[in-house]
């Protein structure tokens, strides 16, 4: 993907990789939300392997003015190559594919880490989202930011969303035995 060039609709995304760091699952459940809205929002039906997993982003440029947004969040659980990619879904949501966000910020969390998350917020919601905001800095260009926290309970990831607010699907890779060795979010950066 390195270097990878996309020209649609007269604009042309030059495309890097920026490895955010290891990703830790514990509880074998992801989430995928928007860490400001995230209350009700249950883990993915499909089980991830536990373990310390690599997360890249892909950022997309606009070589006309050097734009620069988060398209793709990926969690690679293994090398074998991805045979076909699959909705991801939440345990009894039907055909609704993908999450809200109303923050410009989307993320993933270990369950576990999640729970931990939610109870943090509410004791002290403001303090929970000025750290995020915080911690978001230390990465922040005009247009793109990510951070990534981890303890013993599992990681939480967040990362700007392609071109902010809006529903955002995620993907389970899975390999040629029907295992799933990613998982993928899509910020509609290309259509």
């Amino acid at each position: 993907m390195p270097g990878h060039v996309h020209d649609a609709d007269g604009r042309r995304l030059v495309f890097a990789p920026r490895p955010v760091g290891t990703f830790r699952i514990v509880s074998g459940r992801i989430v995928a939300c928007d860490p400001f809205f995230c209350e009700h929002v249950a883990p993915f039906d499909v089980a991830a392997p536990n373990g310390e997993f690599p997360l890249v982003l892909a950022v997309a440029r606009d070589a006309a003015n050097g734009d620069e947004r988060v398209a793709f969040a990926r969690l690679a659980f293994s090398q074998a190559p991805v045979v076909a990619w699959r909705p991801a879904r939440v345990s009894g949501d039907g055909e609704v594919l993908g999450y809200a966000v109303d923050s410009g910020i989307g993320g993933f969390m270990d369950a576990d880490a999640r729970a931990d998350y939610d109870a943090q917020v509410q004791v002290d919601a403001g303090a929970v989202f000025d750290r995020i905001i915080a911690d978001m800095d230390a990465t922040h260009a005009p247009t793109r930011s990510w951070r990534l926290r981890t303890d013993t309970r599992g990681s939480i990831a967040l990362f700007s969303s392609g071109y902010g607010d809006g529903g955002y699907a995620s993907y389970w890779g899975v390999d040629a035995a029907g295992r799933p060795v990613a998982l993928l979010t899509d910020f509609q950066v290309v259509e």
